[in-house]
């Protein structure tokens, strides 16, 4: 369009005021975050580990916190010990570490104080919008879900600008939205739209050409055509990404219209993103578990951005936002059935486990006292004790644990006796074993005598922690209510991510 190439005065003026702001070293993380996306994209075939490292370990903190996720089983599911960004980029990748680094540049200026309102906002939905469009490239296998990433997280770049060095000048554009058009909002005061100011500045910040495609609107035409090229697709994955984040910053829609409002983004979409409303509420969780996840390596255990909030309780509604029919309320084994208050428990749990990662020696005392914490908080237990095995013993001994019975069994020892209990079972399956019944006669057939002795009537629950080298801990935990399937089904992903965390902690002890 006309007004991109020849910018007004207004315009020009706008863009000086943004690259004396970029030039200046308050703002290290946003022209960090362009950066590194040029080293990796521009220089892809070319730069060495080494490299790469240099550009992420210019800010200790993001470095710290990146080694701290590339540890987590969600992002090294292999467990590799990583203490190093080059570790990290050998176990994670070039592009995927870039990204996540990317990601906590906005996360931290997203729940950064030192930032208004509006720029934590705006960094808040760079992050989200990114994630969104890289789940569905993973998903929908249309583009790379590390160029869709960047390519949806950068639409936001202008105003994530604006609202960084231009607060007041922004605040004016927002208020002039209500009885104008936001585009026409915008032009009025800084001459160009966030949009056209953040192409201008991505364009002088030399990015390759297949980044900078991807940041172009998306014509009709292409909305409307059953074939499309590979440049049409990241373009509509980068735009839904950032399309489906303004709608949900938007607090003014009600739940029956943001209902409507995602029915047509699904339609407007159909061709790349999930056609069925009900799959894009699946999405939104997806995203919302990866912000968690994000959360838990940053330290963040509630997002300040209320924008990040509105996402989660989408996530999370307490009856479905697109209601099946037939069916009132999800079934509680659904993401969308869980607690958010069992939910944090363990999400706690597991940023308190992560600040053990690399550290020596461990503290094993306080390792397993947050893990009996947190899963007896999490599953509302009566009592829970750790079998543990210590040293080159390969029985398991309760060690640690808190309940009515255990300092009757305080130190009892899970020895081999020729008579399988489901102790046995639990430990060399590797499987959980719930017991709703031990006074069933079936049941007691298979319960150690000394555990029969001290414990009678309660159900319980027994828990194996594994490394490569098979069950090293048990955790057991015994209820004195009817709701423990009904707790486990809600937690189930994160009960296991929470018991892989502690096997990763003993793998990268190296014992």
């Amino acid at each position: 369009m006309q007004h991109n190439l020849i910018p007004s005065a207004s315009a020009q003026q706008t863009i000086q005021r943004i690259q004396e702001g970029l030039r200046s070293s308050e703002t290290a993380s946003i022209a960090q975050v362009i950066e590194l996306i040029r080293t990796v994209t521009s220089q892809s075939d070319s730069i060495s580990i080494e490299a790469l490292s240099e550009v992420i370990g210019r800010d200790l903190t993001i470095m710290f916190k990146l080694i701290r996720l590339a540890n987590t089983l969600a992002f090294n599911p292999e467990g590799i010990p990583v203490t190093t960004i080059s570790q990290a980029i050998q176990a994670v990748g070039f592009d995927r570490i870039c990204n996540l680094a990317v990601s906590l540049l906005l996360l931290e200026d997203a729940e950064g104080r030192h930032c208004s309102a509006e720029s934590r906002e705006a960094a808040a939905m760079a992050l989200v919008s990114g994630l969104f469009a890289q789940t569905v490239a993973r998903h929908r296998g249309h583009a790379d879900p590390e160029q869709a990433f960047v390519c949806s997280s950068l639409r936001n770049y202008g105003q994530l600008l604006l609202t960084t060095f231009l607060p007041e000048d922004y605040r004016q554009a927002i208020a002039l939205t209500e009885t104008s058009s936001k585009a026409q909002a915008f032009r009025t005061v800084f001459g160009l739209t966030p949009d056209e100011l953040g192409q201008r500045i991505l364009a002088e910040a030399l990015l390759p050409e297949d980044i900078l495609d991807g940041l172009k609107a998306v014509s009709s035409a292409v909305l409307a055509s059953r074939f499309l090229t590979p440049k049409d697709q990241m373009r509509l994955m980068a735009e839904f990404g950032s399309a489906l984040c303004e709608l949900m910053s938007d607090s003014r829609l009600s739940k029956d219209d943001l209902e409507l409002a995602f029915a047509e983004l699904t339609r407007r979409y159909a061709w790349i993103v999930p056609a069925d409303p009900k799959e894009l509420m699946e999405l939104i969780r997806e995203v919302d578990q990866k912000l968690a996840a994000f959360g838990t390596s940053y330290g963040v255990k509630v997002f300040s951005s209320p924008f990040m909030r509105r996402l989660h309780q989408l996530a999370t509604p307490t009856r479905p936002l697109v209601p099946e029919s037939g069916s009132p309320e999800l079934p509680v084994s659904r993401p969308s059935a869980i607690d958010p208050g069992i939910r944090e428990i363990f999400l706690r749990g597991m940023a308190e486990l992560t600040e053990f990662f690399g550290r020596q020696p461990l503290n094993t005392d306080r390792i397993w006292s947050i893990a009996a914490v947190t899963i007896r908080a999490g599953l509302n237990l009566r009592e829970c004790w750790v079998f543990l095995q210590e040293g080159r013993d390969s029985n398991l001994r309760v060690c640690l644990g808190d309940g009515p019975h255990f300092e009757a069994l305080r130190e009892q020892c899970l020895r081999p006796t020729g008579h399988k209990t489901v102790f046995d079972l639990c430990r060399d399956r590797g499987e959980a074993v719930l017991i709703q019944n031990p006074q069933d006669p079936k049941i007691a057939l298979f319960l150690p005598d000394w555990f029969k002795a001290v414990v009678q009537r309660h159900s319980f629950l027994l828990l194996p922690v594994r490394d490569s080298e098979g069950t090293f801990a048990i955790v057991y935990g015994s209820c004195g209510s009817s709701d423990l399937m009904d707790r486990l089904s809600q937690v189930k992903q994160e009960l296991r991510l929470f018991c892989q965390h502690l096997g990763l902690i003993r793998r990268l002890r190296g014992s």
